[in-house]
This record gives C-alpha cells, sequence and structure tokens, in this order.
C-alpha cells in the first residue's frame, strides 16, 4: 500500500514487498530490464515516473576530481602575493596583575571569575620573574584599580594584602588575537567582516557582499590563520543555475580540496561540496523530519536523495529506503556514506530523474 507523497518522500506502509517488487509488479515485463526500468507511481491523482539516467554514473574518481577543480576557481597568480603582515600586530599591552601564594592559583582564579585577563592564547596566571613562591594573576584589561573590582574584591584584597601591580607588561602578537579583531584592524571603516559563515569539514564557505570582495583574500587567509581546523576558504561565485544545485566557488585560501567529512547526529557524511549540493543548516530539520515520520520497518523512497542525510538516518531507524538523486556524484557519495554508517543493506541507491513527467 503506497501511502502518498510528501516533501519529496514515498511511504509504502502495512505488509509489503520490498518496493522495488512493488514497481516491478506494476509494470509489463517488457518494461522492466536490468540495464532501464521505469515505473508509475500513482498518488493523490498524479503519475510519478522514475526516468533511468545512467549518464555519468560510473564516473571514475579522476574523473570526479576534474569536475570538482572546475567549479573550483584557483587564486590568482597577483593574490598570492597579498598576505597578512603579522609584525604590525605585535604590541605591548599594560594590565592590572595581583602578586598571589602559588598554591592558591586556583581558588583565586574562581574568585576572580569575570575579571581575570581573558585573551586567546594567553593565561591568567603567569610566572613571577624568578620567584618561586608567587604567581602574578593578570585582570582583564578593562579593569582599572582601585575602582575596577567589585566592593567585594577590593576589600578581599585588602584583607589579604596582595600587592597590586599596575603596569603589568603584556607582550601580544597576532596568535592573540581572533578574526573579528584582526579584521577590524585591516578592513577599511564601512566594511565588516563577515559575521557569519558555514563550516563543512576542514572547508569555511562565504557568501561575502559587494563591498568585501576587494579585500576577500585577506579575508580568507585571516580565517584559515584564525581557525585551527579550516583547512580550505571558498566564496561562492554566481547563484545556483545548474540541474545539480552546485555552484561556481573560487579559493581564497588554503588547499584546493572541496571533499570534507561531516558529523550530524554521530552520522558521517562525507562529500563533494563542488559536486554535491549540501547545506548544513538543514540539520535540524533533518533531524525533525527522521524522528517524526520514519518509523522501523517502512519501505521509504527518498526520490532526491542527494547524499543522504535523510537516507542514512531512516535506515538506522530500521527502514528499508530506496534513495534516488539524478546528480550521479550524489549516488557516489551516498553508496560511501551508507558504508561509513553501516547501513549499505538498508540503503539502495539510483540515478534516476524523480521528476513528474511533461
Amino acid at each position: 500500500k503506497i501511502s502518498g507523497l510528501q516533501k519529496g518522500f514515498l511511504w509504502a506502509t502495512g505488509d509489503v514487498r520490498p518496493l522495488g517488487a512493488c514497481m516491478r509488479a506494476l509494470l509489463p515485463q517488457r518494461l522492466w530490464t536490468p540495464r532501464v526500468s521505469f515505473a508509475h507511481i500513482f498518488t493523490k491523482n498524479q503519475s510519478w515516473r522514475l526516468h533511468c539516467s545512467k549518464a555519468g554514473r560510473n564516473k571514475q574518481p579522476a574523473a570526479r576530481q576534474q569536475a570538482s577543480a572546475s567549479m573550483l576557481l584557483p587564486v590568482p597568480e597577483a593574490a598570492r602575493q597579498q598576505h597578512v603582515n603579522k609584525a604590525e600586530f605585535n604590541i605591548t599591552k599594560h594590565v592590572v596583575a595581583l602578586r598571589v601564594p602559588k598554591q592558591r592559583c586556583q581558588e583565586l582564579m574562581r574568585k576572580f571569575k569575570g575579571y581575570t585577563l581573558d585573551r586567546p592564547k594567553l593565561r591568567c596566571i603567569v610566572a613571577d620573574g624568578t620567584r618561586e613562591d608567587t604567581r602574578m594573576l593578570l585582570l582583564s584589561d578593562k579593569v582599572a584599580m582601585p575602582d575596577g573590582l567589585s566592593e567585594e574584591l577590593k576589600a578581599f584584597v585588602a584583607t589579604e594584602g596582595f600587592e597590586v601591580v599596575q603596569d603589568y607588561s603584556l607582550q601580544l602578537d597576532y596568535s592573540h588575537l581572533n578574526s573579528d579583531q584582526v579584521l577590524k584592524a585591516l578592513l577599511p571603516e564601512g566594511v565588516d567582516a563577515p559575521s557569519s559563515f558555514e563550516t563543512i569539514g576542514h572547508i569555511i564557505h562565504l557568501n561575502l557582499r559587494e563591498n568585501q570582495l576587494p579585500y576577500k583574500y585577506i579575508i580568507g587567509q585571516v580565517l584559515l590563520d584564525k581557525n585551527p581546523h579550516v583547512k580550505t576558504v571558498v566564496n561562492k561565485v554566481g547563484n545556483i543555475d545548474n540541474t545539480f544545485r552546485v555552484f561556481a566557488m573560487e579559493l581564497l585560501a588554503g588547499e584546493p580540496r572541496t571533499e570534507a567529512e561531516v558529523m550530524q547526529h554521530g552520522m558521517r557524511f562525507r562529500l563533494d561540496m563542488a559536486q554535491v549540493y549540501w547545506n548544513s543548516r538543514l540539520e535540524a530539520e533533518h533531524h525533525r523530519l527522521v524522528q517524526q515520520y520514519f518509523k522501523p520497518k517502512e519501505v521509504i523512497a527518498d526520490i532526491m536523495a542527494g547524499v543522504g542525510p535523510f537516507a542514512i538516518p531512516a535506515a538506522l531507524q530500521g527502514c528499508t529506503v530506496y534513495a534516488n538523486d539524478l546528480n550521479p556524484s550524489s549516488t557516489h557519495y551516498l553508496r560511501i556514506n551508507a558504508r561509513l554508517n553501516r547501513v549499505s543493506g538498508a540503503v539502495h541507491p539510483f540515478t534516476l530523474d524523480g521528476l513528474p513527467p511533461p
């Protein structure tokens, strides 16, 4: 019993044979061959046909790599000469410090929480020169004595007799600043640093505004420097205007490598974002639909499956999934993802056309 089409899925529920057998039963024998298969599936008075589309189905890995390279514009030679002058960020900053007993450091860090120095790659407890029995507790650069502390902490400092060092010299460099701080210093007034971006495995995917484009390679380099897990920074070029919903990108910084691996709710998804459609912002919606609609032992036909963001979790829920996508690269990675998540026996990929007939 085929219960209906919703959100691009076809549910087959009840005591049914596998969907492939159901599709076979609907057709005359002459239309069903091992190489080309057609099926009419009727739901809500509409006739839906799955058309076999074998073009590109058996592409070799080298061909796929070439296709990825064609969608990724390299960094121009002139842009390679641009770089961030990190020496310009070497400065000496003066902060307030308290000389405290070495054995009380952990206690005092908790006591002064919210008032201590909080900068990347800097600790708020540092050595006190050659003295072994004391340490320096560095306060935030926003704290000025005597009025920068709460009344309770001021009384505590006085009672404990801690020595206050008003101008402790702190050496800062490029590594101690975050990306927003660096870009604010580098970009001209009126040009903001990117406020958000998508991260796909080791790749940062940007969609820069018009006024940011003249500084795109500097932006890419800073984001690469400030995100240790990132190896590649790309920017979207133009709109999605092709059958497979992939878009051209330009490399801003890092390695020209667009194949990545993503973890979502404990599942591994491998994909090449230059060849397939992927949107990390849909993770919550994928999870909600799977939890709400998919039940163990159901048979699911995912007509536009992509690399498996619905098919893989449905299979892990105990469903049998017939997963289709017109893009041969999508079904290539769908097979890989089924193996990675150990559901190859429950996911049956097809490279067919899921659009209704004209």
